[in-house]
């Protein structure tokens, strides 16, 4: 493989509603874990993988120790800062990575994140850096 190209990426996991902050904050003073079993029984019956898109989940983090890219590979993100989901949407990519907002395109487009695959920017942005290996 020599390039993949995303859109909407959360590599780096969303800090939407302050889950972030108060995840760590959990974590910081010891409650994370109590927390985290008194949601489960609410939360994972809709939605089991919900908490690993948070930033500094566990699996994201585990995934950040690991190195998440590939030597060689060109690494092209397509972001909308309208996004809504990943929050926030231009600092979620990995090192090295080429960030291409929809709004330097087009400042009046603003798709958000479930949108993006529909969006017609998005989609030409996206077969441009395919077709070019990436941006």
């Amino acid at each position: 493989m020599r390039s993949l190209t995303t859109l909407g990426p959360m590599w780096d996991g969303t800090e939407i509603g302050g889950l972030a902050a108060t995840e760590e904050l959990g974590r910081r003073i010891g409650t994370y874990d109590l927390v985290l079993s008194l949601e489960r029984p609410l939360v994972d019956p809709v939605c089991a993988g919900c908490r690993e898109v948070i930033h500094g989940s566990d699996l994201l983090r585990d995934l950040r120790a690991r190195e998440l890219s590939t030597d060689g590979v060109r690494y092209t993100d397509i972001v909308s800062t309208c996004d809504g989901f990943v929050v926030p949407a231009t600092g979620a990519s990995m090192p090295g990575t080429a960030v291409v907002a929809l709004q330097d395109h087009d400042p009046g487009n603003c798709a958000g994140h479930f949108a993006l695959p529909r969006d017609r920017l998005a989609r030409a942005l996206a077969l441009d850096a395919v077709g070019r290996g990436g941006v």
